[in-house]
């Protein structure tokens, strides 16, 4: 039963994603959605809706439960040395047009420190040409 119960959570989270992707995809048939349309949606969302989505998460968030000085100059630090370490390893290795894609894929999880450094031996171990696909994969 519990792998039922994992199921049906699965398809309550990937769902409505599917359902939003098939939906744009008919309305984009049907050329009520087009090219300026995204932009300015694009635009919207980043500028606009998301942050306000942020500012009111933060604000209705119980800091006395969830603040964790130590723990958020741990995630700091790691997130800065492991930006560092990309960076560096970029300077070196990544064609210089193509290095502001393969940064900004190191950096695409939850915790950028955590997300970036587990894939990433594999990706600098292989010769990915270009290697923003291999590290774009995160």
């Amino acid at each position: 039963m519990q792998a039922l119960a994992i199921f049906q959570a699965t398809l309550e989270i990937t769902l409505p994603v599917f359902a939003m992707v098939f939906i744009g995809l008919g309305l984009k048939r049907a050329r009520w959605i087009d090219a300026a349309f995204v932009t300015t949606a694009s635009q919207l969302v980043f500028k606009a809706t998301l942050p306000t989505l942020i500012f009111l998460s933060i604000i209705r968030a119980d800091l006395e439960a969830t603040l964790n000085p130590r723990l958020l100059g741990v995630f700091a630090l790691a997130t800065l040395g492991s930006f560092l370490a990309v960076w560096g390893w970029a300077a070196l290795r990544v064609a210089r047009a193509d290095r502001g894609s393969y940064i900004q894929g190191a950096f695409r999880g939850n915790c950028g420190a955590s997300s970036a450094w587990r894939w990433r031996p594999a990706c600098m171990a292989t010769t990915a040409s270009p290697p923003v696909a291999c590290c774009s994969a995160w």
